[in-house]
């Protein structure tokens, strides 16, 4: 039996396969404070559409833009041609600002258990305002919070509480603070700073916080 070995051999010239689509992405700096911006840089290499989601505009082969997102976000790059796609990604943190707070210990503004600030007490927001009148300015918002000891009806303390907040805002907007920036709490004897055990520390967990967010901007 004879058997008859063809071989063919198919030459195929010029039909070499395109690459599929790449592309890099990165952002710098990669973390913020809320309110600041950071610059995503990106390239792509055999593409014939590009886009970056979330959207942030016409997106060109390579490029750079600023974006200012209001939280963490992560941006992702697709470079797709003819049914292929590369895709890259990069996160922008963003870190809420941190708050400048003033402590006031409640015998520097009310009599013991009251909620009507003193004439020692006006004169101490007072000083405080012109002190910080242009971070107060700046403000997203400020958040002011009274607190008490834990002596007495839990419930009694937090009312006090809030209404010693409430006074020290009413002050502050008297004297041309803007009013829609405030936030008040009535905390009462929760979140202490000192040993409620002794005298001493019971005074100083007997006060009142302004916290002023998202001055540096």
């Amino acid at each position: 039996m004879k058997y008859v070995v063809v071989v063919v051999f198919f030459v195929l010239l010029g039909c070499t396969p395109t690459p599929p689509p790449t592309a890099s992405l990165s952002a710098k700096p990669a973390s913020v404070t809320q309110g600041q911006c950071a610059t995503l840089t990106w390239s792509s290499t055999n593409a014939s559409t590009l886009s970056i989601s979330p959207a942030i505009g016409k997106v060109d082969p390579s490029g750079s833009k600023q974006v200012c997102p209001g939280s963490s976000t992560q941006y992702t790059i697709t470079a797709a041609r003819n049914g292929a796609s590369g895709t890259a990604a990069t996160m922008v943190s963003v870190t809420a600002p941190a708050a400048k707070v003033m402590i006031f210990p409640e015998a520097a503004l009310f009599d013991f258990g009251k909620s009507e600030l003193k004439p020692e007490g006006m004169e101490k927001i007072t000083a405080y305002r012109e002190q910080a009148k242009e971070e107060l300015g700046h403000a997203d918002h400020v958040s002011i919070t009274g607190y008490t000891d834990n002596v007495g009806d839990a419930a009694n303390n937090s009312a006090l509480s809030l209404k010693r907040a409430e006074a020290v805002r009413d002050h502050l907007v008297s004297l041309g603070a803007d009013s829609a920036k405030f936030q008040v709490n009535g905390a009462g004897e929760t979140n202490p700073i000192a040993n409620n055990g002794t005298e001493e520390g019971r005074a100083k967990n007997r006060r009142v916080e302004v916290a002023v967010l998202g001055v540096e901007k």
